[in-house]
């Protein structure tokens, strides 16, 4: 700083007597010397605010930024998130960085001289993002979706849709709660259903979807130990069942959902090997309910049924509640958890969804004719709560590959 202050007195000097030469040997005319005048005055305080802002950005430097390295060439972007189409930086180049930006969902380094490059093109420190969910929240009406900055997303999540939230955000005044994604949704539009959800914090991300059934972990999270077991059978109020009981379950429940579309004047479902793959994957441990859940509840399914989409399907009907059956605050009916005899469990969750205009427009495929359907159940104990997960889909379409599809199998 005493340096730029030493170059900015000497720089003084200089242009004053540069001006004070030419104005007594009237070598300047007067617009020359206005414009002169200008460049001068220009020229002291570039000085000084160069100063400045080197001392601004050498103490944010030291506090907030670090080094990044490139493992792609990178476009520049501007502070809106657009584009320079003439300048991109090329890989294995180091920036030194002053922090991320989100522009819209998207995170973006800030590099110097007010530029951006997308966060996904470097190597080093990656974007603070805490996915660390506190809350499992339902939703009590349709919801409108918006960004961090309270700006619609064109989105609006159906009521009962079953998701996860970080916490509650402020944005202009309002509470939201904040999703997944940089998703949020008015607070007085969900209800908290459980405020101590233990897996939520270790929901897998897409990058890692395909690896989540490998886990041994996985695997183990949702079954108790023996001595567990033990004790679950033995306190009333509790949930078990094995994976025989959970099948029969399934099997009851299942017929019961048939049979109920038969009673709606419609055709029993058939069963399709693709949706039954997902179905079988959703459902095959509470990890996985959480990661589909929202689009599954979103009827935002068709990138996982790439062959029944590419058929016509264009109508969906679902639900993902990854502890619809147990004894917790939020459950979707008062079950009696001491009858464990299997049929009976079926014709409880059964009546529960037969009885909930939600639940019940989503068995009955309403209006669908042509329909295929998948049903999927999972039991979890996390030292805790003890509940069974419900995943089903229902898919029909109307055009004429549909129906021939749909004929054919």
């Amino acid at each position: 700083m005493a340096q730029d202050t030493r170059k900015l007195i000497i720089m003084k000097f200089i242009v004053i007597f540069i001006y004070q030469k030419h104005s007594r040997k009237g070598k300047i005319k007067m617009g020359k010397q206005k414009r002169l005048v200008r460049v001068m005055i220009t020229a002291l305080f570039s000085v000084g605010t160069l100063g400045a802002l080197n001392s601004a950005q050498t103490a944010q430097a030291t506090k907030t930024s670090h080094s990044v390295s490139l493992k792609h060439n990178a476009y520049v972007y501007n502070k809106s998130g657009i584009r320079n189409s003439k300048k991109s930086l090329k890989k294995g180049r180091r920036f030194v960085t002053y922090g991320l930006k989100t522009i819209k969902g998207k995170k973006y380094y800030i590099l110097s001289k007010g530029r951006l490059i997308k966060a996904s093109n470097v190597l080093g420190k990656k974007p603070n993002s805490k996915n660390k969910y506190v809350l499992a929240i339902k939703l009590l009406n349709s919801a409108p979706v918006f960004n961090s900055k309270g700006h619609s997303l064109g989105i609006t999540f159906k009521k009962g849709l079953v998701t996860v939230a970080k916490g509650k955000a402020k944005i202009k005044g309002q509470e939201y709660y904040a999703l997944k994604n940089n998703r949020f949704i008015k607070a007085n539009e969900a209800k908290v259903i459980d405020d101590k959800p233990t897996s939520i914090s270790n929901v897998p991300t897409q990058s890692t979807q395909n690896n989540v059934n490998s886990s041994q972990n996985e695997s183990k999270r949702d079954k108790p130990t023996q001595k567990e077991i033990d004790y679950l059978l033995k306190e009333k109020g509790y949930v078990y069942f094995s994976d025989k009981e959970l099948a029969q379950i399934k099997d009851y429940l299942w017929e019961k959902i048939q049979n109920y579309r038969v009673e709606n004047g419609y055709e029993k479902y058939k069963s399709n090997p693709e949706l039954d793959t997902f179905i079988k994957k959703v459902s095959s441990s509470s990890n996985n309910m959480f990661l589909y859940s929202e689009d599954i509840n979103n009827q935002e399914v068709a990138k996982y049924l790439p062959t029944l989409a590419s058929k016509g399907m264009n109508a969906v009907q679902a639900v993902d509640h990854y502890k619809y059956y147990g004894n917790y605050i939020g459950a979707p009916a008062n079950f009696n958890l001491y009858d464990r005899n299997t049929e009976h469990v079926a014709t409880e969750i059964f009546n529960s969804l037969k009885n909930d205009p939600f639940y019940e427009s989503k068995i009955v495929g309403l209006f669908d004719k042509k329909a295929f359907a998948s049903l999927g159940l999972n039991y979890n104990w996390d030292g805790t709560y003890s509940t069974v997960g419900l995943v089903f889909i229902e898919v029909a379409g109307t055009g004429t590959e549909w129906t021939n599809y749909y004929n054919a199998n």
